[in-house]
């Protein structure tokens, strides 16, 4: 896989040519790779927000508060799923779908919020059948369905403007993806972009983002440009790496594109019950 030199255990470094192993690589004395921003979920719990699964948020930046590293040692991790494909392989609006009598959406917002400190969709036309979460709606900024590379983008300026530290990027289809799955990658120091990977192969709209600000005029300049709009392709560009997962008993990043994968995705979900 390109950018992917060094197997470290489970963790592919993507440090360039002949990339050097993460734990080996030294930090700056009492410095931290990437500045933690700090935030305190007491504020605005005391502002009348609650968190509860279908309980709207309130993400208006004056409602977060971003403390010195020396009050508090947390870093704000953003999500967005990203569901603003056109479902053209579904033959239906995949948005509709149903598994275990759940919208795939659902299964994706309750899997990937309790891990995130504020959450986000990236959606396209028509937003209702997302109402009912109470999270914020972004479309792309872009035209013409660019591909999962603009929904991302949406994704970063959203993170940017409440002032997150890093953002975590998952696709709306996928509804078996881990628990633990932001908590791996954060775990990953020194890498601007950290993927998730399965079976020998990479997922990289799976993947931790930090300092969201910092890629946004790079993949606007990508987007407008006649470049590989790959996702994998991006994210070569910048210090990165990949954590495993096992493919047994199932791939836990399986993800549903036609009707058959919504049949084979009910026979996995019977298989976990």
């Amino acid at each position: 896989m390109a950018g992917l030199t060094t197997e470290v255990g489970n963790v592919y470094d993507g440090h360039g040519v002949g990339g050097k192993q993460a734990q080996d690589r030294p930090r700056p004395h009492g410095k931290k790779a990437f500045p933690r921003l700090q935030y305190r979920q007491g504020a605005q719990q005391s502002a009348g927000i609650e968190f509860g699964f279908f309980h709207k948020l309130e993400y208006s930046q004056s409602r977060i508060l971003l403390l010195s590293e020396r009050a508090m040692e947390k870093t704000v991790i953003a999500g967005a799923i990203l569901a603003g494909g056109r479902s053209q392989r579904m033959g239906h609006d995949k948005r509709l779908a149903k598994l275990g009598g759940r919208l795939l959406i659902e299964h994706a917002i309750a899997r990937l919020k309790p891990q995130v400190d504020l959450l986000m969709i990236n959606a396209n036309d028509d937003s209702s059948p997302y109402a009912a979460a109470g999270l914020p709606v972004r479309p792309d900024p872009v035209p013409d369905f660019a591909g999962p590379l603009a929904g991302i983008l949406a994704a970063l300026i959203w993170a940017e403007e409440i002032d997150a530290g890093a953002l975590t990027t998952v696709p709306s289809d996928a509804p078996f993806f881990p628990a633990d799955l932001v908590s791996r990658l954060d775990a990953i120091p020194d890498r601007a972009i950290v993927s998730a990977r399965s079976g020998g192969r990479l997922h990289p709209v799976f993947s931790l983002w930090r300092r969201p600000g910092s890629f946004i005029s790079p993949l606007r300049e990508t987007l407008k440009s006649q470049a590989s709009r790959k996702v994998e392709s991006f994210i070569a560009r910048f210090p990165h790496a990949a954590v495993d997962w096992p493919v047994e008993p199932h791939d836990p990043f399986f993800n549903i594109n036609t009707p058959a994968d919504l049949a084979e995705a009910e026979r996995i979900m019977a298989g976990r019950a």
